[in-house]
């Protein structure tokens, strides 16, 4: 939820801005705005990772062959009520220059893409005479191979296309070239959506319609990306109502249902794509203010929708960020279970199921900085440092998501964007990564999250199961494929609660077990025998979430 910018001096390309995170210039606890500075990318092309690898701007992976989908990601087509693995809910926000390396472990990787890279780096000409650039050789940053390297890894990535461009306009946002409330003022937008849909998409399209600039290869239906996210935050931007969104979207989704030409939005360029709104950040205060003004802004788009697209909705997923600040600095942030995520979580999935049924919900935003000073900083709690705690609860996030019927949740972010005690880590975000600055040393939360989603990788969530105490939550797990699975112990307290020789009950007909602790510097966890007895494993619950993996 952080706005970051970072400036770099590229020549001969034009001056670009590398911008993250949230657009939201304050704190919920503040009373006024923040400046929040951003990663400095150049510092992070070396960023190793916790095998070893070196930061070059991407993977050297081939990409898929033309006409292929992006496997990763077909599982959440079925859309609500459908199981998805683990493998394909876990993900992280990143950026180009992040290593692939450090990313695939977490899952899908939702990369914050300036649009105005794809303009000659902010350097083109105006629509219909934009040619793009969906790679920068000149700074090393290569997209088709970024892409396709998540994918060899087994995880996927999607761009959030996010910002104004030079040429639309006078830059600002929204981007609308006429009337805010009319789709045919977003045809730039709508004609960069179609582009990078028929770059990375499934579909392969006539070299004719590839709108390129010179040097960039002329490549189509590479298959390696499925969904694209087509802003960030924009109900934080003055102006950017629901319904501005809503004709924004109808440009990005199909040219207007076509009205606008052949060759605006996603899915005329690949009728598989998948158009996910940016994610919404609502309006933070007591009570229901942000379910609120989620559903306010939904509101108005849906409104837009039946007026101008005969109640057809521009997007196939509906996608909000939520963080659980606590009063402000030197006050931590809440764990999920104090903030109530779970119910927060699900009051969007109610509004989804009685207003855009068939519609993923994702959560595409949340997490703790490890800084004291910072208002969202996770504490530390007895003998776990603010480090462990982070890992403990952004795991426990990911359990209250799933509860709440969250079909994807990408964590913000992979790596901090600078080194304590500096005074810009007293910021909001600066020190949320997964890895610290410049992103050589991965946290206990990389390894904690990584762990969780390579053990559970090919099993859905079952729901939750009844653990005979009030501070004991369990979560089961399902091996669709076997008939074995996994339950997932802990603490849902903040005061470093142990309960020691807790009685674990197994699902019936499973006669063996194993306990896989989340431990610092182990990305598949430390894993130990049990000796089920009477149906029953005995084992030490703590506030650090435990799987429990058994079989028959």
């Amino acid at each position: 939820m952080r706005t970051g910018f970072a400036v770099f001096a590229l020549w001969p390309i034009a001056l670009g801005l590398l911008q993250c995170g949230s657009s939201q210039e304050s704190n919920p606890a503040d009373s006024g705005a923040v400046d929040h500075p951003g990663p400095d990318a150049t510092s992070s092309q070396g960023d190793a990772s916790p095998g070893g690898a070196v930061d070059d701007g991407g993977a050297t992976s081939d990409a898929s062959a033309p006409g292929t989908t992006d496997g990763a990601l077909t599982e959440l087509d079925a859309g609500p009520g459908q199981a998805q693995t683990i493998g394909s809910f876990v993900g992280v926000n990143g950026l180009i220059t992040d290593d692939v390396a450090n990313l695939a472990p977490i899952g899908a990787v939702r990369e914050y893409h300036n649009w105005g890279w794809l303009g000659n780096n902010f350097n083109d000409q105006p629509y219909p005479k934009t040619l793009y650039t969906p790679n920068i050789p000149d700074f090393g940053w290569d997209w088709d191979s970024f892409f396709s390297g998540l994918q060899a890894m087994g995880a996927s990535g999607f761009p959030v296309v996010q910002g104004p461009a030079p040429w639309v306009a006078d830059g600002g946002v929204p981007p609308a070239s006429g009337s805010p409330t009319a789709a045919a003022s977003y045809v730039a937008h709508g004609d960069t959506m179609f582009q990078i849909a028929a770059r990375w998409g499934s579909v392969k399209v006539p070299d004719s319609k590839l709108e390129l600039m010179a040097g960039q290869t002329r490549s189509s239906g590479l298959g390696t990306v499925g969904y694209f996210e087509d802003f960030n935050e924009e109900d934080n931007a003055p102006g950017f109502t629901g319904d501005v969104y809503a004709a924004m979207a109808s440009a990005d989704y199909d040219g207007d249902q076509t009205r606008l030409g052949t060759t605006i939005g996603v899915k005329n360029a690949d009728p598989n794509a998948k158009l996910v709104m940016g994610g919404l950040s609502g309006a933070y205060g007591s009570g229901d203010t942000w379910i609120n003004s989620i559903t306010k802004f939904l509101d108005a788009a849906r409104t837009w929708s039946a007026a101008h697209r005969a109640g057809s909705f521009p997007a196939d997923v509906i996608n909000v960020h939520y963080y659980s600040f606590g009063p402000g600095a030197p006050a931590p942030a809440l764990s999920p279970e104090d903030d109530h995520v779970e119910a927060k979580l699900a009051a969007v999935v109610a509004y989804r199921d009685a207003n855009l049924p068939g519609k993923p919900v994702w959560w595409t935003e949340f997490g703790y900085d490890t800084y004291a000073n910072s208002p969202l900083h996770a504490p530390a709690l007895g003998s776990n440092s603010a480090f462990v705690v982070q890992g403990q609860w952004l795991v426990r996030d990911l359990l209250a998501a799933l509860a709440a019927g969250i079909e994807r949740a990408t964590l913000f972010e992979l790596d901090d964007t600078c080194t304590p005690p500096a005074s810009a880590c007293d910021v909001q975000f600066a020190t949320a990564g997964l890895l610290a600055d410049p992103g050589s040393a991965p946290k206990p939360a990389w390894y904690f999250v990584a762990t969780f989603r390579s053990r559970l990788q090919d099993m859905v969530y079952a729901g939750e199961q009844d653990s005979g105490q009030a501070d004991v939550k369990i979560a089961a797990f399902t091996e669709p494929k076997s008939t074995g699975g996994a339950l997932v112990v802990w603490a849902p307290t903040s005061n470093a609660t142990v309960h020691a020789g807790y009685s674990l009950a197994l699902p019936a007909g499973a006669t063996t077990a194993k306990v896989v602790a989340l431990t610092d510097k182990q990305p598949q966890g430390v894993e130990s025998a049990l000796t089920p007895a009477g149906g029953s494993v005995t084992l030490d619950v703590s506030e650090t979430p435990t799987i429990v993996v058994y079989g028959p």
